[in-house]
């Protein structure tokens, strides 16, 4: 028999409102308690951009950040220079796109489902105008499949 895994005692919106079900991640994550504390910790003892200084604050900034991405390298079994911390979604996509090999992997082309969020398809519209690459629409119907249909233009931003 499955065990319940209790979940919500990480979570302090739950403290106050035991019986809530959250639906809404996709705008909106909840935070879990031991983010907060950390949170809190850096904005009242820290708060520095790291890696804009050398005194004494922005090197425990430093230190906290690369701790942190050793950390989450050690849980994804991976290195720590694969990871990279980003502030959007739309960020990290563009990083993404920008730091792959398009010329070695020989690519030169970014599908983007007519539906892609706006954020998302300005932002790999941007990508495909400044390398260049061709940009290809996928249509999709009223029940979000993808039609056969493609429209391909050139990227470019005004």
């Amino acid at each position: 028999m499955p065990t319940i895994l209790d979940v919500k005692s990480d979570f302090g919106i739950y403290d106050n409102n035991p019986d809530f079900a959250y639906f809404d991640s996709a705008s909106t994550t909840l935070v879990p308690k031991i983010t907060v504390n950390a949170v809190e910790s850096f904005l009242t003892s820290t708060v520095v951009s790291t890696r804009r200084g050398a005194y004494k604050l922005a090197v425990q900034g430093v230190t906290l950040v690369e701790k942190a991405r050793s950390n989450l390298a050690d849980f994804l079994q991976t290195d720590k220079s694969q990871i990279s911390f980003q502030n959007s979604i739309p960020s990290t996509v563009a990083s993404f796109a920008y730091g792959y090999d398009w010329q070695t992997e020989d690519r030169d082309k970014i599908v983007i489902a007519e539906s892609e969020d706006h954020s998302i398809f300005v932002a790999l519209l941007r990508v495909a105008e400044v390398l260049k690459l061709q940009v290809t629409v996928v249509p999709i119907d009223e029940n979000t499949y993808a039609l056969e249909k493609t429209y391909k233009y050139k990227a470019k931003l005004i």
